[in-house]
C-alpha cells in the first residue's frame, strides 16, 4: 500500500498507525517555550506536564540531532486528553501542515492498560515520553526530507526505532519480552505495511531490533533519506 502524501496530512502513533488527513486546530497563544529545545513550544494544562513534554522533546533531540536532523521552525507540542481522528486508539500525531505534535496526557493513556497491547505494560509517564520521541522523529524527518516525501514505512521504521530506543532499559526490555512484541526469525520480513497496520507492537520491536553497531539509528536515517535503503511499500500475494 502506497502512503498518501505526508506533507498534507497527519502522522499518527497508536494501536493502528497510518497517515491521515488534516483536521485544522487553532494553535494556542500561551504555549510555553522549552528551554534548550530549539525553540519548541508546549501547550499543556499544567506546568508539570509542560516540563515533562519539554524534557521528552529534549531527550529525543539528543538522539536525533547527531543524525543531522533539525527541528522544523515553530514546532509545537500540545498535550491533550483526547484526539479527534478518523482512527481508533490514536495516541499521538504530528500534523505536517500545522507543524504541531499532539500527544495524549499520561492520565489519558491509562485505558491502554486494558487493550493487551505490548505498550500497555509501560507506565503511562514513560509511554508518554516515548510517544513524544516517536512524533519528534516524524517532525524532524519531514524537515530533512523536504521537498520530497519520505515513504510511510521509512517514517515509521525510524519513529518506532526512536520510540523504543528512548525508553529506559528496564521498560524497553519488558516491552521486548512480551508475546505481542516477540520476534521470531529475520526482523527484515516484519518491516512491511501489513505488520505496521495489524501488529504495530511487533513492527516496533522488529524495527528496534534492526539497530546494531554497524547500522545504528543515524546510519538508518542516512540510508533511508538518501534512498540507499528502501522498504517495500506494497505486499505481493
Amino acid at each position: 500500500m502506497n502512503a498518501p502524501p505526508a506533507r498534507h496530512g497527519r502522522i499518527v502513533a497508536g494501536l493502528v498507525a497510518t497517515l491521515c488527513v488534516c483536521w485544522p486546530v487553532a494553535v494556542a497563544a500561551d504555549a510555553a517555550v522549552c528551554p534548550g529545545a530549539a525553540g519548541i513550544t508546549v501547550e499543556a494544562e499544567s506546568t508539570a506536564l509542560t516540563e515533562r513534554a519539554c524534557d521528552a522533546a529534549a531527550s529525543a533531540l539528543e538522539m536525533l540531532q547527531p543524525c543531522g536532523l533539525n527541528v522544523p521552525p515553530g514546532l509545537q507540542i500540545s498535550v491533550v486528553d483526547a484526539l479527534e481522528t478518523p482512527h481508533t486508539a490514536c495516541l499521538a500525531d504530528y500534523d505536517c501542515d500545522l507543524n504541531r505534535i499532539r500527544v495524549l496526557s499520561p492520565a489519558a493513556l491509562e485505558p491502554l492498560a486494558e487493550t493487551g497491547s505490548a505498550f500497555s505494560i509501560i507506565p503511562q509517564d514513560v509511554l508518554f515520553d516515548s510517544l513524544v520521541a516517536h512524533e519528534m522523529a516524524h517532525a524532524l524527518l519531514e524537515e530533512a526530507s523536504a521537498p520530497e516525501e519520505l515513504p510511510m514505512l521509512s517514517h515509521e521504521f525510524i519513529a518506532y526505532s526512536t520510540q523504543i530506543a528512548s525508553m529506559p532499559d528496564i521498560h524497553r526490555e519488558r516491552f521486548l519480552a512480551t508475546d505481542a512484541a516477540s520476534v521470531d526469525g529475520p526482523t527484515e520480513t516484519l518491516v512491511n505495511p501489513f505488520i505496521l497496520m495489524m501488529a504495530p507492537d511487533l513492527f516496533a520491536a522488529a524495527a528496534y531490533r534492526q539497530l546494531s553497531p554497524e547500522k545504528d539509528l543515524c546510519s538508518w536515517v542516512d540510508r533511508l533519506l538518501t534512498g540507499e535503503e528502501v522498504f517495500i511499500e506494497m505486499l505481493e500475494f
